[in-house]
């Protein structure tokens, strides 16, 4: 996981580069988006960019990280309850439509499931998927399974314009694991 300073200079700085970033997404190829411009955007020096983040990338990884930590700890109830922190997860999806397009748009939504996956310790404890087959040595493989379940789902959302309401996201994805018990 990151590290992360929660002095309050800092995560004010943090926050201004990551506005600064998904602003110039806005407007550019994130490949082509330099440290430079993210900078000037954010009005930071360099220094302030490196003393938070080694890259670019980092911005959108640690943004999307804050955004599943605050999900899961505002709307996950029991584990047992998968039928309802799967709604949840929809219905109280943290990350704004304009960033999953921004992602989209970049070629970068690699990083939500990445993210996703990088939390994965959250939804072993949000999710009825420990021990399968009796064996705490394949969690990982059922946590694989969601996680991409869940960022696939996202992704077509983001492709398809967001048609379906956050409602309809969940019965589709219950609809996955209608199967899959743990």
């Amino acid at each position: 996981m990151y590290h992360v300073s929660s002095a309050p200079q800092a995560m004010v700085s943090q926050e201004m580069i990551t506005r600064a970033l998904l602003d110039l997404m806005g407007s550019n190829v994130f490949r082509e988006i330099t440290v430079t411009q993210i900078c000037q955007e954010a009005q930071v020096t360099r220094q302030t960019f490196y003393r938070n983040y080694m890259t670019k990338e980092e911005v959108l990884e640690r943004y999307l990280v804050r955004m599943w930590m605050d999900l899961n700890k505002k709307y996950v109830k029991a584990p047992e309850d998968m039928e309802s922190n799967i709604r949840n997860l929809f219905i109280h999806f943290p990350i704004p439509k304009n960033v999953l397009s921004l992602l989209d748009r970049s070629g970068m939504f690699y990083i939500v499931e990445k993210t996703c996956l990088d939390t994965s310790e959250i939804l072993s404890k949000t999710m009825p998927f420990t021990h399968l087959m009796g064996q705490p040595e394949y969690d990982k493989y059922n946590i694989g399974f969601v996680a991409s379940t869940v960022s696939c789902v996202l992704r077509i959302w983001t492709e398809n314009g967001f048609r379906e309401t956050p409602e309809e996201l969940g019965s589709i994805t219950l609809s996955f694991f209608a199967g899959h018990k743990g």
